[in-house]
């Protein structure tokens, strides 16, 4: 069996209130996703959202208020089925 790196696509913007892309998450094709971590900061360092669970997306809300449009930072951690470890760190465009 061939060892294969997971395939995650991760949006580089959303808008919460429009009709599509309501919630933010990185999304994958590959069901076996283990180990995974991704939080949201504003570019001050932040925290303003986190998540362990592969379907769980931010909503642009932040204790329970809007934050306003602005670029934010992610960092994403994950682990396959082999246990091998990507890292990755971007930032999402949050438009209203």
């Amino acid at each position: 069996i061939a060892k294969q790196q997971l395939q995650i696509y991760v949006p580089n913007a959303f808008t919460p209130e429009g009709a599509e892309n309501k919630v933010w998450k990185p999304v994958s094709r590959w069901m076996n996703i283990y180990n995974y971590q991704l939080s949201v900061f504003t570019r001050k360092g932040e925290e303003m959202f986190n998540t362990n669970k592969t379907d769980v997306g931010w909503d642009g809300t932040f204790n329970g208020g809007k934050v306003p449009p602005d670029v934010y930072v992610y960092w994403l951690k994950y682990s396959n089925a082999f246990g091998d470890t990507y890292e990755t760190r971007g930032t999402v465009t949050l438009v209203r």
